[in-house]
Order: C-alpha cells, then structure tokens, then sequence
C-alpha cells in the first residue's frame, strides 16, 4: 500500500503479486506498474509511477472500473488454482432470468 498520490490521504491497495503489480528500481528511480486506479476512493485518482514521477491519467468511467476488475479477477484465478475463477458480474443477474 501506498498514500494515494493525490494528497487525499487514504492507502491505496497495491498488491505486489506476479499477477498484480510490480515494483522496479533501476538504481536511481522507482517505477509501479501497471497504473494506480483509486476508483474505490472519493478521489478516484488514476496515475502511473514512473523514475519517482507521478504520471496522471484520465479518470476511468465506471464501465472501465468494472472490465478491469473482472480482467484482474480472472488474471489472479489463473494464478492460483486453489481459488474457483470469479464469475462475471452478468452471471448472477441471467440466472435470475433462468
């Protein structure tokens, strides 16, 4: 976890797993990868860290929110295979129609 760059002061959540982020020291800068989506938060900040720079990004529609979760959900089902993969969040709603 990390204080989120914009100045908000809450933690953002950034696992460091093969299937999550990574973290990489040149010798000289610090560099997190993949961007910092803080959609979760009131400030919904979303950045990179680049060589100890913030790079700034657009805000992310709640569509986008949603598709990364599920893309990230199913990365780390595939990297763990004690864990079901997670259902898509349409799943629940056709079994209803059923």
């Amino acid at each position: 976890m990390h204080i989120c760059c914009c100045g908000c002061g809450h933690q953002a959540v950034t696992p460091l797993r093969p299937n999550r982020w990574s973290i990489t020291f040149d010798g000289e800068a610090v560099s997190l990868a993949p961007s910092v989506g803080s959609a979760g938060l009131a400030c919904r900040s979303h950045y990179f860290i680049r060589r100890n720079e913030v790079v700034w990004c657009r805000d992310l529609s709640l569509d986008e929110v949603t598709r990364g979760q599920v893309r990230d959900g199913w990365q780390q089902a595939e990297t763990s295979k004690d864990a079901p993969p997670p259902r898509r969040p349409w799943s629940r709603l056709r079994s209803l129609f059923r």
